[in-house]
């Protein structure tokens, strides 16, 4: 009957999270408001010990993000990670699941503020989607292969990151390529 709740800590995680609600008060009202003080004017999303589908994490994180996009997985995020008892910290692109930079922090918050105003413009800049730049790469690839059919693992294979091939074959089918990307669909078929 339960078979999303697999592990036993999945069923308990509202009784053992209560006793994290000062934390989470602290985070959302004191926290947040200090990275941003620093970030800029951006976007932010939560998920805490209940993790981001309510049946419990063992990781809390917080990613900030340009206010344009619609969610943190739309462009690049600045995280905030506490896990095992560690708080990391960088710039992740969701899309692909790239850690651009990851840091651990070490009790150095000076250095831990720097980093946040050394990426400040990375994120306040970062207008342009993630899909929008793999559309791009594969216009590209599609290109220098002189428009000649590839496979979506072809596709893949020539990108600089890696994306799952359903994201690819969802590119190819969307508006951005009309006709031009039937050729590969057909491949699948």
């Amino acid at each position: 009957q339960l078979k999303s709740w697999i592990n036993s800590y999945n069923i308990l995680y509202p009784f053992v999270n209560f006793s994290y609600k000062s934390l989470d008060k602290f985070i959302s009202e004191d926290f947040v408001k200090c990275i941003i003080s620093k970030l800029g004017d951006v976007k932010f999303k939560i998920s805490n010990f209940n993790g981001s589908r309510n049946q419990g994490s063992t990781e809390y994180w917080i990613a900030f993000y340009n206010k344009n996009h619609n969610n943190q997985s739309d462009g690049l995020q600045l995280f905030i990670s506490f896990v095992d008892g560690q708080m990391r910290y960088g710039i992740y692109r969701h899309i692909d699941r790239v850690h651009i930079s990851q840091n651990i922090f070490d009790g150095d918050i000076n250095s831990f503020f720097n980093f946040i105003n050394d990426n400040s413009e990375l994120i306040l800049n970062d207008t342009k989607k993630s899909k929008e730049f793999i559309v791009d790469d594969i216009k590209e690839i599609l290109q220098n292969n002189n428009n000649l059919p590839l496979t979506i693992k072809e596709i893949n294979d020539k990108l600089n990151t890696k994306v799952s091939n359903n994201i690819i074959t969802e590119i190819l089918k969307s508006d951005e390529f009309e006709n031009d990307g039937l050729p590969y669909l057909k491949l699948l078929e």
